[in-house]
């Protein structure tokens, strides 16, 4: 009739896999469409099956097992793997109701494939361990604003013991408005606060971040919230404070030094190299050739130790202000080094050519000193007869590349990183003048403008390429405020 037709279609269609036996040790008479699918057999191949050949490993004492616990009219439910017609398995629910007795006794077995709730189960506990492993308390709200979880770190940030009760309403208890209004409109958040403890009278300092859970359907069923102590941080915060405030005390103290260096030695040797000198022409037809060799070398040691002084200035106020950034083209910079160096470049007859270079964003005087110091260093490395510069410069990415090659005497591969560091050089001053800072100085003034600066070999041609990169668009560069010199100090001249 129609009540027969319409349970046969709803077993038919249940989601649970349903097998009907006379007995628990026979035949099995009825499936329904899910168990073909679960299983794998046909109903044909079904009826030659007993309930213990679909349970893996099911033998006497499981199946008297469930004999004892079953009795006409009730369920008896277990979980077991069950095997498919290809031999593999999965792990099941099975739900066995037993009705009548003898010969009319009929075994009614749902069987439900629990394979995702296993691996949810095994995510879950690998989750929960995780945030059980975790310093940060982290809590999980439902969206009524419930705590459904909390990790044991977030009881110990709150100074609660593992018996009191759930720290449910902790989070209400915060006093920022941001926070409160995440958690009323489900929406994220972060940001520290002073997060009130158990004792109400005690806080510590706590970064929250607050984040919905939301389904594929954009519907909120909740919040996460991590809550992270942040103590130590702040710790180390003043300590890196102090330091950076003892380092800034420091930097002016040793700038004040440099500007009494500047007149306490510089004037002490104008005055030897002014009575040398003057020695030389009073006295130098008096002089012997070894008196007057002495006197030549006293004035040009003062002459040495003066520019290496105002070189060691010229380095030291690289940390003071470079100025604005402006529109520059390159080769206006490049024209200006050499209208610096024209005295030296006529003397060694040099020939500095250049490829069209672009329009920069830079501090001009700092770049000047860049060019300036890189084109002076081939002047002086050169053993030519006629010293030739070239100078280029290409967009690579996010930077210009300048490139100043020459046919000097070349730098060794081994010595390609230290000749940017101060006070390193290739020869002694009796060989190639110089103090050593220049190359120093054009590294320090890249590096603050956002670039590096490095050697390119020029195998087999003889010289060296200085090559230097610089952001299209460069960042403000990160000035210390400008030092002047205490009262009562004379500064530089």
């Amino acid at each position: 009739d129609g009540s027969a037709s319409e349970d046969q279609h709803l077993l038919e269609n249940i989601y649970d896999a349903l097998v009907i036996a006379s007995g628990l040790s026979g035949r099995i008479g009825r499936v329904n469409e899910r168990a073909v699918a679960l299983f794998g057999y046909d109903r044909e191949q079904f009826s030659r099956l007993s309930l213990a050949e679909l349970v893996s490993g099911a033998g006497a004492s499981l199946m008297a097992q469930i004999s004892t616990k079953a009795t006409a009219g009730s369920f008896v439910i277990i979980e077991a793997y069950c095997v498919r017609s290809d031999d593999s398995e999965f792990p099941a629910e099975i739900a066995l109701h037993i009705t009548g007795s003898g010969v009319e006794q009929r075994v009614y077995v749902f069987i439900r494939d629990i394979s995702r709730r296993i691996q949810m189960e095994r995510e879950l506990l690998r989750l929960s361990k995780a945030t059980n492993s975790t310093g940060d308390g982290i809590a999980i709200i439902d969206e009524n604003g419930h705590f459904v979880y909390h990790n044991a770190a977030l009881k110990e940030l709150l100074g609660q013991e593992e018996s009191d009760d759930d720290p449910g309403d902790w989070l209400r208890k915060q006093s920022t408005p941001e926070l409160q209004e995440a958690l009323t409109r489900h929406i994220s958040w972060s940001g520290n606060i002073e997060l009130q403890l158990h004792q109400a009278e005690n806080s510590i300092p706590a970064r929250v971040r607050i984040d919905p859970i939301r389904l594929d359907d954009d519907r909120t069923i909740g919040m996460v919230v991590i809550v992270t102590d942040i103590t130590q941080q702040r710790r180390t915060e003043e300590q890196l404070r102090r330091a950076l405030t003892e380092l800034a005390r420091s930097n002016a103290e040793l700038e004040q030094i440099a500007y009494v260096a500047s007149h306490d030695l510089k004037e002490p040797l104008r005055v030897i190299a002014g009575y040398m000198d003057l020695l030389q022409r009073r006295y130098g037809d008096q002089l012997d050739d070894q008196a007057s060799d002495y006197v030549h070398k006293a004035i040009t040691g003062a002459q040495q130790m003066r520019d290496l002084i105002n070189h060691m200035l010229d380095y030291a106020r690289l940390d003071r202000p470079s100025g604005p950034l402006t529109q520059v083209h390159a080769g206006a910079l490049i024209h200006q080094a050499q209208e610096n160096l024209r005295s030296l470049i006529r003397e060694r007859h040099a020939v500095i050519t250049c490829d069209p270079l672009p329009t920069i964003i830079t501090a001009p005087a700092r770049l000047v000193q860049v060019f300036q110091n890189l084109i002076s260093n081939a002047l002086h490395y050169c053993e030519q007869d006629i010293p030739r510069i070239h100078i280029r410069a290409s967009r690579e990415e996010d930077q210009w590349v300048f490139r100043v090659a020459d046919n000097g005497v070349g730098i060794p591969k081994e010595m390609t990183e230290r000749v940017f560091i101060l006070f390193q050089r290739l020869h002694t001053r009796d060989e190639v003048a110089g103090s050593g800072i220049g190359l120093a100085t054009c590294k320090k003034i890249v590096e603050r403008f956002g670039g590096r600066i490095w050697i390119e070999s020029n195998a087999p041609e003889p010289g060296s390429t200085f090559a230097f990169s610089l952001p299209v668009t460069p960042p403000e560069p990160d000035d210390q405020a400008d030092i002047k010199p205490p009262p009562g100090l004379i500064s530089d001249p």
